[in-house]
């Protein structure tokens, strides 16, 4: 029984490994999208560096962290 409990522990850990993944990647193509809308470019920002300097509010807005 604890073979089984292993193999369901080593198969959902990709899963959650993936989830946060696939939010960011939604998450910067958001971005792209609303900074193209805004600003009239298209963004070739790396995405770590993107998450740092842009996010958007819950109603999508735009916001600039300016350091």
């Amino acid at each position: 029984m604890s073979a089984g409990v292993s193999f369901f522990c080593m198969l959902s850990q990709p899963e959650m490994m993936e989830k946060p993944m696939r939010n960011e990647s939604i998450k910067t193509v958001q971005i792209r999208q609303k900074i193209k809308e805004v600003f009239g470019w298209d963004c070739a920002m790396k995405d770590d560096l993107l998450l740092n300097r842009y996010t958007l509010t819950s109603d999508g807005d735009l916001i600039v962290i300016v350091k």
